[in-house]
């Protein structure tokens, strides 16, 4: 995640202050194990799916569903379970906003870009990240809690 300094995002700054960069792009051709490949190899939950005429998205929950429907998935090709019709945001949107829309549409990572191109990609732990921060830094301020001060959960 690109951030600037520790605790200087907040939930109504741009969403290109806590996008992704470089969005990592497999082509539709590409097989359902190396998307298992990529999103292990860099510890992300979602890559975009491109041919020449469309953009896509491809996560961890395509992939259990595709397992769960059985069958040989490790030689599936993407174009078989990806994700075509997606929800973008514009990397000046707030990050409040954007968290909102992934709430509306229950989706967990959007694509920030022009409906074509992507410059980034944003994920609901990047949203949960600045306002639980957003959070924590008014409680601390507002009551000075303990559980204010508590340090983070190790991610799993």
């Amino acid at each position: 995640m690109n951030t600037t300094s520790a605790g200087t995002t907040t939930p109504h700054d741009p969403v290109r202050m806590i996008m992704s960069t470089p969005v990592a792009v497999l082509d539709v051709g590409a097989t359902l194990r190396e998307v298992a490949e990529e999103l292990t190899r860099n510890e992300i939950g979602a890559v975009l799916v491109a041919d020449a005429s469309r953009t896509g998205l491809i996560s961890e929950r395509d992939l259990i569903a595709a397992f769960s429907a059985g069958g040989d998935i490790a030689h599936r090709q993407i174009g078989e379970v990806f994700t075509s019709d997606l929800v973008w945001c514009s990397p000046e949107d707030a990050i409040v906003d954007v968290g909102a829309m992934m709430t509306a549409t229950g989706v967990r990572h959007l694509p920030v870009g022009n409906h074509r191109t992507a410059v980034g990609i944003v994920s609901a732990r990047d949203i949960l990240t600045i306002l639980v921060e957003s959070t924590r830094d008014g409680s601390r301020h507002a009551k000075g809690t303990a559980a204010a001060d508590a340090p983070p959960r190790p991610r799993r």
